[in-house]
């Protein structure tokens, strides 16, 4: 999500939502919960009266919208899949569409299969408000600088682009390498901007060349990361360069649910946004603190509403109320996605976030990716930085161990470089036994 201009043809209601959202994060929890059921009881309304996809799905089961009164009653409808939308994405459309103002969007997807839908003004409002409000947290204020790097094509000449209107530097995973890092830095320290938001993967991977080239008088307000799972060992490192806080971010392109973290560390979940369960694999509610797969609803959708959506993202709830006195709920860790597990001969699966904690022992890797093209293997590829020696791979090897047993045979592989996704990402787990268990 970026600040884009093309919102702010209804700047008014954004700040109405912005301001209103503001004031929502101090109600209690029992006041916010509410206000969720009270818009998903408004959603299915919607659904069952205007979506055909699912008015055909209530009269299946016998339902109807008075059957759906808040999220505890979600677990009655089927969970709704990727394909699904892909099968029915006319049905899923509202019929009168051209009055929600749609925007055609597209994800390609971690698997490599693209889907398209459709989101509405009124969602895209209450995301720009939602994300206003989490950088808000990080110290940012509307029309303060900002860095961004992402998957983002520069089309000028040098290897960044600068836009005056929103006062922002944009800057693209792409195109980084070590020869640019002195470049970047000079520009970077002549911007200063307030917050550099990006890709964890990307920021880390910059932190990591600016570490190389002893530059440490990069000095952001904050870190904001967003659209990949932050890993243990790449918060450690962003704070360690650039002497600030990370604030992680959870969002998805389809407007279903948000979150993020406040300055005490609090994962807040974005209750007026949309509904974030946690299910087991057969989709039921799993309880507070164990692993499993996040569905969302996004309440401010009318176009193409998604209920019960599967989005293949690991995490776990928790019942504990924050200690900056939101009385937003919280998500105690995202951990991945479902199919960036390592699956180890003896059934277990171990999840990239984990897998990670056994990198920050050692330093000398730039940049690394395990790869799992069988259940008896393990491929974990590596760009060295300088400094990098046999303690290091002995570190590693014994951390690996000690997460993924002796049971799978773990190879090393050193490479110059690792490719970026399409969307300009490093994919940090890359399993083909673990896409097959999703």
């Amino acid at each position: 999500m970026d600040f884009k201009l093309r919102y702010f043809r209804y700047p008014w209601a954004i700040y109405r939502r912005y301001r209103g959202l503001l004031k929502s994060q101090w109600h209690s929890p029992e006041q916010l919960a509410e206000i969720q059921a009270s818009g998903l009881r408004s959603l299915v309304n919607h659904c069952y009266r205007d979506i055909p996809y699912y008015r055909r799905l209530f009269e299946g089961l016998g339902l109807t919208p008075d059957d759906i009164r808040g999220p505890e009653d979600l677990p009655k409808l089927p969970l709704l899949t990727k394909q699904e939308v892909r099968d029915n994405s006319g049905a899923l459309l509202a019929p009168e569409m051209k009055k929600y103002h749609p925007v055609l969007m597209r994800t390609g997807g971690t698997t490599g299969t693209a889907l398209q839908f459709y989101v509405d003004r009124f969602a895209n409002m209450m995301e720009f408000a939602t994300v206003w409000r989490h950088w808000g947290w990080a110290g940012y204020r509307f029309g303060d600088r900002f860095c961004d790097l992402r998957g983002r094509i520069i089309k000028t000449a040098g290897p960044w682009s600068y836009d005056a209107r929103l006062n922002a530097l944009f800057l693209s995973s792409y195109r980084l390498t070590r020869e640019l890092v002195p470049e970047y830095a000079r520009k970077l320290r002549r911007f200063k901007p307030r917050i550099l938001r990006g890709y964890p993967s990307a920021i880390n991977f910059f932190a990591q060349l600016l570490r190389e080239a002893g530059i440490d008088d990069i000095r952001p307000r904050a870190v904001v990361t967003s659209s990949e799972t932050l890993l243990a060992h790449q918060r450690q490192n962003l704070e360690e360069v650039f002497g600030c806080r990370v604030f992680d971010t959870y969002g998805l392109e389809e407007r279903c649910c948000a979150a993020g973290q406040c300055p005490e560390g609090g994962f807040h979940i974005d209750s007026e946004y949309g509904i974030l369960g946690v299910v087991d694999g057969a989709g039921r509610p799993v309880a507070p603190g164990e692993e499993g797969e996040i569905v969302a609803t996004g309440l401010a959708t009318r176009v193409m509403p998604f209920l019960n959506y599967r989005t293949n993202d690991l995490a776990r709830l928790s019942t504990r109320r924050c200690s900056c006195g939101r009385g937003l709920p919280l998500i105690e860790s995202i951990t991945g996605r479902v199919e960036d597990m390592v699956v180890t001969p003896d059934g277990r699966s171990v999840s990239g976030a984990g897998l990670s904690v056994a990198l920050k022992y050692s330093p000398g890797i730039r940049l690394s990716q395990i790869l799992q093209d069988t259940v008896e293997e393990m491929t974990v590829r590596i760009v060295r930085a300088p400094g990098y020696g046999e303690d290091d791979e002995k570190k590693l090897l014994i951390n690996l161990r000690d997460r993924v047993g002796e049971a799978i045979k773990i190879r090393l592989d050193y490479v110059d470089d690792i490719g970026l996704t399409a969307a300009g990402k490093l994919k940090f787990v890359i399993s083909k036994p673990g896409r097959v268990r999703a």
